[in-house]
């Protein structure tokens, strides 16, 4: 998994749309911006030896006040440790919660079947429904359109009750992220979640593999 900072590049010259985050692995240097956030808020770590942060207890959810904070980055600390004493923490991601439906959007450079992108749904939905379409690059919008068309979910996505998705939004980000994958020097990409609601796409997680 490459670092934070390599990851953030990344998403910046691809403009990647990701929830507003602020990294620190400081605590007094998280605390000076939790009043410029939004809350509730998300505390986890970015470290390349923790792949599953909900697992093991380093991703603290609905944190509303300072002790809160507090309190949430002891904790990750403490678990991370014990998951393995040689851990590496790169730093503290504090987040704003985003909400809407959760999606999968991922890419890789397979040695079987080369360069491919995916998309499905995401939380209970992947659980249950094991719903996803894969492409083989490069792709166009008319590809991208089918992908979303292909899986089961879509009528959720398209309007179901009267609820509305941004899917213009959706299909951009799936655009630039095959993108990336054509043109960089990574192996894979992982987006887990992205929420999608009627204001656009926002990427909560992501791992970028070498």
């Amino acid at each position: 998994m490459i670092t934070f900072k390599e990851s953030l590049s990344l998403i910046r010259k691809y403009k990647l749309p990701i929830v507003k985050t602020y990294a620190s692995l400081d605590f007094n240097d998280l605390i000076k911006h939790f009043e410029k956030m939004r809350k509730p808020l998300i505390l986890k770590v970015y470290s390349p030896d923790i792949v599953h942060k909900t697992d093991i207890g380093c991703l603290v959810s609905e944190i509303y006040t300072k002790s809160q904070l507090k309190e949430a980055y002891k904790r990750i600390l403490k678990n991370a440790f014990s998951f393995s004493v040689n851990v590496r923490i790169e730093c503290f991601l504090m987040q704003e919660v985003e909400r809407g439906i959760e999606l999968i959007v991922g890419a890789k450079n397979d040695e079987t079947f080369g360069k491919i992108v995916l998309f499905g749904l995401g939380g209970i939905y992947a659980e249950v429904l094991e719903d996803v379409a894969i492409r083989a690059l490069p792709i166009d919008e008319r590809d991208i359109d089918s992908m979303l068309k292909q899986i089961k979910g879509f009528k959720i996505l398209s309007g179901y009750r009267g609820k509305k998705f941004d899917l213009e939004s959706l299909k951009l980000l799936i655009l630039k992220l095959s993108r990336l994958i054509e043109r960089e020097e990574i192996k894979e990409v992982d987006l887990n979640p992205v929420f999608i609601n009627e204001r656009g796409v926002r990427i909560a997680d992501w791992k970028f593999y070498r």
